[in-house]
């Protein structure tokens, strides 16, 4: 197996460029809001759809649209036919999302399973913290659907992302939490993203990847501010006079200025 169809790309330049790609046959968590997991996922999506590999995509934030892949996918010069390697469904409520990845657990011949590397699992946890289900039932239901999701990695050597958003109602208590890092092969935290310039931190190596230029730097006054140290005195004395009528004013001037610096 060559070290392309180990790995995963991230799908965003710069995190492609800083952080290893994540490896299969394991689960990673992606940790932040919904809009920055979304928009981190979404392209590595689009990244295996763009090679012609099956994704498995399982939604339980009410986050799935499809169509929202059709631009990222044309900047890669693919039609929307790229889609149809695209295997999403939804969980509505805590019981159908358990049970969706339990039956994807058991699973023993598909051959999109065989041929993709990459499942994404969205907002997996904020259904089983939902007030309408027991805290004991919820939290065995995470655990159990983490169990599977290890299970899934390692019998089809597929990357499983799972996203998940502590801000957002309904809070995820304590013990889920732990739970869901725990699970976890590794971590990425998304700490801040902005139209497409993101920032995060990768938990095995400790290693946080930051744009190294900013977009549409900002020039303020300051920028042409003579430091303290310089001298503003060009000269005191005035220049001695140029008596030659071929040297025009301008060069008058700046033939004196020359002097004045030297001195």
């Amino acid at each position: 197996m060559t070290i392309e169809q180990q790995n995963v790309s991230w799908g965003i330049r710069f995190l492609k460029s800083k952080l290893p790609s994540p490896e299969v046959g394991d689960m990673l968590l992606i940790e932040g809001s919904k809009r920055s997991t979304r928009y981190l996922t979404r392209y590595m999506i689009c990244e295996e759809l763009a090679k012609g590999r099956p994704v498995h995509w399982i939604d339980g934030g009410m986050g799935l649209d499809p169509s929202t892949l059709i631009r990222p996918l044309a900047r890669k010069k693919c039609g929307i036919e790229a889609l149809d390697n695209l295997h999403a469904c939804r969980g509505f409520t805590a019981h159908q999302m358990a049970e969706i990845v339990k039956r994807l657990d058991s699973e023993t011949d598909d051959d999109d399973l065989v041929k993709g590397r990459l499942i994404v699992i969205s907002d997996l946890a904020s259904m089983f913290a939902d007030t309408q289900v027991k805290r004991a039932e919820g939290s065995a239901m995470l655990k159990e659907s983490l169990a599977h999701i290890q299970s899934i990695a390692n019998k089809w050597n597929s990357l499983v992302v799972v996203t998940v958003n502590y801000q957002a109602q309904p809070y995820l208590s304590k013990s889920m939490k732990l739970d869901l890092k725990n699970a976890a092969g590794d971590r990425l935290t998304i700490l801040s993203q902005s139209k497409g310039v993101i920032t995060a931190k990768l938990h095995s190596i400790g290693m946080t990847a930051e744009p190294l230029v900013k977009r549409n730097p900002q020039v303020s006054l300051q920028d042409f501010t003579v430091p303290d140290h310089i001298s503003k005195v060009v000269w005191t004395d005035p220049p001695e006079a140029n008596s030659s009528s071929d040297t025009p004013n301008g060069d008058k001037s700046a033939e004196a200025a020359r002097k004045a610096s030297a001195s």
